[in-house]
């Protein structure tokens, strides 16, 4: 398994791989195993998976760090002589699928015999060049397309989606043939069990995201301008190095708005939806946010926007509400509403876990990974 960062590995992954473990396959993760100056390879080893150490830089764009990292992966792969390779995000997407036809094409003509037998592309969102309006990312849009096209033309290569959208989108613009493009929404959850916070105010909204501004941040705080002290935001996220980040010195000027708080990182999700009572992501676009997915794990309702992998979470008016993107008002009119009506808040929180019970939980997704593998 291929992956950008250990920590998205751990948080979105680990227990597919523990899954695969059980079922009698040696998985091995190849990702940065160094995250904040400390070494992680043998967290990895001691929980029964092998560590790969490879440092992917997802967010780089240096030409010569990627033509460094294409040998790298190469190597990699050669060494470890792997039958399935699962990659996970863009770039391990790109440079692995690439790697994986050259290596084909070198089998093909004898070369050697270590070419991948299957190539899983796990697309977790299409992501900040598909959504933004950005300079960057209208430059990078059609090299990104360019690249999506030429590694799909391989038989043996399978592209996992989280949303009708980004199959659509692969399919009509990548030409991604449908017996190769599969739907599995996400990556599996648990149900919690929900413990009601008091109806009592204040009412909290919790908002857990990294803080790039096409998650709908600005919106968010925009709307927050139009709530009474009754109810509070609460914003839980890490500050990202990526171009679209919101800085520190932006969030202290959010926070002079009284019903918006800066919460800092989200250590456990789990632990803030239970004492929150209502969800909100207010972003332009997701694969199948995970965020949302805890939240009605915990039983509660949630609030996003009608985008790509937000409505495949929210039934609007089921068990949340749906609103357009990059419209505060219609973020504070259905934060208001929820907030003045606790049986309704109930009753969508229920909602929300039923969906979880029966489309979203690890055994279900689990379970269409390993047909997948085994087809």
């Amino acid at each position: 398994m291929i992956l950008p960062r250990l920590s998205y590995f751990l948080s979105h992954r680990l227990d597919f791989a523990l899954f695969l473990k059980q079922q009698g396959y040696n998985v091995i993760i190849a990702c940065d195993m160094v995250e904040n100056g400390i070494n992680n390879a043998k967290d990895i080893t001691d929980i029964g998976l092998t560590p790969y150490h490879i440092h992917i830089g997802n967010d780089n764009i240096n030409p010569l760090f990627d033509i460094i990292l294409i040998f790298k992966l190469f190597k990699c792969y050669y060494n470890l002589c792997p039958d399935i390779v699962h990659h996970v995000a863009t770039k391990p997407i790109l440079y692995g699928s690439l790697i994986a036809k050259i290596m084909y094409l070198a089998k093909m003509i004898y070369l050697f015999d270590r070419s991948p037998k299957k190539v899983i592309n796990a697309v977790a969102g299409l992501g900040y060049v598909f959504s933004s309006d950005e300079i960057k990312a209208k430059i990078l849009r059609p090299i990104i397309i360019g690249l999506y096209r030429y590694v799909a033309k391989s038989k043996n290569h399978h592209f996992v989606v989280q949303n009708h959208d980004d199959k659509k989108f692969l399919h009509y613009n990548i030409n991604i043939a449908h017996r190769y493009l599969h739907l599995i929404e996400g990556s599996g959850i648990s149900l919690q069990e929900k413990i009601p916070a008091p109806s009592s105010p204040p009412i909290i909204v919790a908002c857990l995201t990294r803080l790039l501004y096409d998650k709908g941040i600005a919106d968010l705080a925009a709307a927050a301008k139009l709530l009474p002290n009754t109810i509070e935001i609460h914003l839980y996220g890490k500050l990202s190095d990526q171009k679209a980040n919101i800085t520190i010195d932006i969030i202290n000027i959010w926070q002079q708005i009284p019903s918006f708080f800066y919460k800092g990182a989200s250590e456990n999700a789990f632990k803030i939806y239970q004492n929150a009572h209502i969800a909100i992501l207010p972003s332009y676009r997701e694969g199948l946010p995970k965020s949302l997915l805890e939240a009605m794990a915990c039983g509660l309702p949630i609030i996003t926007c009608d985008t790509p992998g937000c409505n495949s979470l929210c039934h609007d008016g089921n068990n949340g509400i749906l609103v357009a993107p990059k419209n505060p008002e219609q973020i504070a009119h259905a934060i208001k509403k929820l907030a003045a009506d606790s049986p309704l808040r109930q009753k969508m929180g229920k909602k929300s876990q039923n969906l979880i019970k029966t489309r979203f939980s690890h055994d279900i997704i689990h379970q269409k990974f390993l047909d997948l593998y085994q087809q």
